[in-house]
């Protein structure tokens, strides 16, 4: 298995955009590009990657938020933006798997909205954001250290959820299998 990278993971998503929408302009997002001669475009972000849930083999688990910059030229009707930023959230809600094997987990918390003004500077453009997260597990896993060995263990039945007395407790040794 080789190591997922997060520019792998980035490409992917800008990959399949294109297969997806082929008359749209998709590109990896930069803050210094003219939004309005983009458009229309889809500029794919990664945002953040705080630590996710640790999967226990070593890999850094990357809670990445992914977003997604929706251009089009402000002559547009502002419709046909919101249409191609549903296109855009579905795909990512059905299809959001970008690289294969099991390195990623499905998206979640996906959101459309409208865009916050960062660049006031531009002008001809209107924009609206998807973002999502979705966990990506970075690096290569290492087998897990054999642990404790258990050579003994209590049963008790305890069918409505109260706790059995000890003395009813069975005793099972390594290799035994119990009498119930």
């Amino acid at each position: 298995m080789t190591q997922t990278t997060l520019t792998e993971v980035h490409q992917g998503i800008v990959t399949r955009l294109k297969a997806a929408l082929p008359d749209v302009t998709v590109e990896v997002f930069s803050p210094t590009m003219n939004f309005a001669e983009k458009a229309p475009a889809l500029l794919v972000e990664l945002t953040s990657f705080p630590l996710a849930k640790d999967a226990g083999d070593y890999r850094y688990p990357a809670d990445c938020c992914f977003t997604i910059h929706c251009v089009t030229k402000k002559e547009q009707p502002l419709v046909d933006l919101w249409e191609m930023t549903a296109s855009v959230a579905q795909l990512i809600y059905n299809n959001g798997f970008w690289v294969g094997g099991g390195v990623m987990e499905r998206p979640h918390t996906l959101k459309a909205h409208a865009d916050k003004t960062r660049y006031q500077d531009q002008n001809g453009y209107e924009s609206r954001v998807i973002s999502w997260h979705q966990t990506i597990y970075l690096g290569e896993p290492k087998p897990v250290q054999e642990g404790m060995v258990v050579k003994e263990v209590y049963l008790g039945y305890a069918p409505g959820g109260e706790t059995p007395p000890k003395a009813s407790y069975v005793r099972i040794k390594d290799g035994e299998l119990p009498d119930f």
